[in-house]
């Protein structure tokens, strides 16, 4: 380290943090960069070790990423591969905490992946679609207009987290019920529908911003439509 005042006063933290420790990994991993500017390799390698000494006391120890020491694992595996080191025991238990870390990503990816294939989906016909319905197929929503639908479906969807819409179409229903044999006038077969259409990435997810398009496909901003406030 290079003398002078700024060079001294800096030796001198440095002394009493070695005389007294820190609970603060960063100051460890400060005083290593320290010297690895003023090309002292070996006395950067130093600090580190005596951080990690601090705060893993054990390699049976069980670290995740984030915890207290993890970093200064980091940093003095990095500097042992750029001085030609071998793996120690400390670098073996980096290695553990990557993989294991790598393990957790993919199962929270994972359950992300789950989440948005399995979230809601609720079905919704457009006007055309609907009015064909109350025709030939008036059992299916009795005595309801399609104001009343789209309302219906609005309340459906704020009561889940991230839903999504499903556009309906008669014959695309009629034929998935057939390849399911049931009847596509039950509700199951029109929940089926929807999850099904959710699955194949053929839904909308809901709300839309206050400024897009409506979901119900009426041309209007979300929040003069459906999302405007005592609609449902």
């Amino acid at each position: 380290m290079e003398k002078g005042d700024a060079g001294s006063e800096l030796e001198e933290r440095f002394a009493q943090l070695l005389r007294e420790g820190s609970n603060c990994e960063w100051a460890y991993v400060t005083a290593s960069i320290a010297y690895q500017l003023v090309d002292a390799p070996q006395e950067a390698l130093r600090w580190l070790n005596v951080g990690v000494n601090r705060f893993v006391p054990s390699l049976d120890v069980e670290l995740e990423k984030g915890d207290a020491g993890s970093e200064l694992l980091r940093q003095r595996s990095l500097l042992r591969r750029e001085l030609g080191l071998p793996n120690d025991g400390f670098d073996d238990l980096l290695d553990r905490l990557t993989d294991h870390g790598r393990q957790i990503g993919e199962q929270i990816r994972e359950i992300r992946r789950h989440d948005e294939t399995e979230r809601l989906a609720v079905l919704y016909w457009p006007p055309a679609e609907f009015a064909e319905l109350q025709r030939g197929r008036p059992s299916w929503y009795p005595g309801t207009t399609h104001l009343e639908h789209r309302r219906e479906v609005q309340r459906a969807l704020r009561q889940h987290l991230a839903p999504a819409v499903v556009t309906g179409s008669i014959g695309a229903l009629v034929d998935f019920a057939a390849s399911r044999g049931i009847p596509p006038g039950e509700r199951s077969a029109r929940e089926e529908f929807a999850a099904e259409a959710a699955r194949r990435g053929l839904a909308t997810a809901w709300p839309p911003g206050r400024n897009d398009a409506c979901w119900c496909g009426s041309d209007r901003k979300y929040k003069k439509c459906c999302g405007a406030s005592g609609f449902v």
